[in-house]
């Protein structure tokens, strides 16, 4: 059958976006910067939902204040960084995922500024046959005032973003952590060189991963299978490489720790067993 859905809708934004930075080489192995730049993600339009017209939703804007400070230290054999940073969001976009259409979301913008702020530090080192490459990551966010209706669960009330009022429907999101937002992750990875005869090597390397506890949306429902809990991952490989030929031995999720990787609507992403395999490289 055949039905026409008039819905003329446009969305115009515009937005001057720049850099201001101020950077100090201390000396041979010390560098301190700061800066201030902003950004912004165009708006646009949604899909209608169950033949019903949505409005369209406006550019997200963000103001992003950074300092930080990078180093090398025993004649450049280990290499640091560390930054720190502060984001502040006007009109933040936020995906509403329809419960009975998996791939359709509704955009909508938080009236309320949002932040987010955190810290980064990595190193870089390289000791003769070891070396290692490591980082950390420690992030808090936090959603501006703000009201939305979540679908999963049935109301006929009106959810106003502003005013609410709060019901088991209309959740009041102010303060809520933004989605897939790990507060805490780190990284290591090891790796040694033996040096062969014929001028092959065999390198053994490994890396250890945490991603922290996070949430799939922004209504933080753990009866609804929001909460996302947290994962630690480890791999591992060995390859040998004589002349033109390199064969790569490798394993991932060696533990084969299961968990849920990401939610869409009520469909659950399982992530990635463990895994194993055999590469052959030539080059030319």
């Amino acid at each position: 059958y055949f039905y026409d859905l008039p819905n003329h809708q446009a969305e115009h934004d515009d937005r001057v976006t720049g850099k201001a930075d101020l950077s100090w080489a201390v000396d041979a192995n010390n560098f301190l910067y700061a800066f201030i730049a902003t950004g912004y993600k165009q708006g646009g339009l949604n899909l209608p939902i169950n033949s019903i017209p949505q409005q369209p939703f406006r550019a997200e804007y963000v103001t992003d204040y950074e300092i930080g400070w990078k180093a090398s230290a025993l004649d450049d054999h280990v290499r640091t960084q560390l930054d720190g940073y502060y984001d502040k969001y006007h009109d933040f976009q936020v995906s509403i995922a329809d419960p009975t259409i998996l791939t359709q979301t509704l955009e909508v913008n938080d009236p309320s500024p949002s932040t987010l702020y955190g810290v980064e530090a990595s190193v870089q080192a390289v000791m003769g046959h070891f070396s290692l490459d490591a980082n950390v990551g420690w992030e808090h966010t936090s959603i501006g005032s703000f009201f939305a209706n979540d679908p999963r669960i049935p109301g006929l009330t009106v959810c106003d973003p502003l005013m609410g009022p709060e019901t088991p429907s209309c959740v009041d999101l102010s303060g809520r952590q933004q989605s897939y937002a790990p507060q805490l992750t780190y990284n290591i990875g090891p790796q040694y060189v033996f040096y062969l005869p014929r001028g092959s090597q065999l390198t053994i390397s490994g890396n250890y991963s945490h991603v922290g506890s996070q949430w799939a949306t922004l209504f933080e429902n753990a009866a609804l299978g929001d909460y996302l809990g947290a994962r630690n991952l480890t791999s591992a490989q060995i390859a040998y490489a004589i002349n033109d030929w390199t064969v790569t031995a490798y394993g991932t999720n060696l533990t084969n720790e299961q968990y849920v990787a990401a939610m869409i609507s009520q469909a659950r992403y399982a992530g990635y067993p463990r895994q194993y395999g055999l590469r052959v490289m030539r080059t030319f």
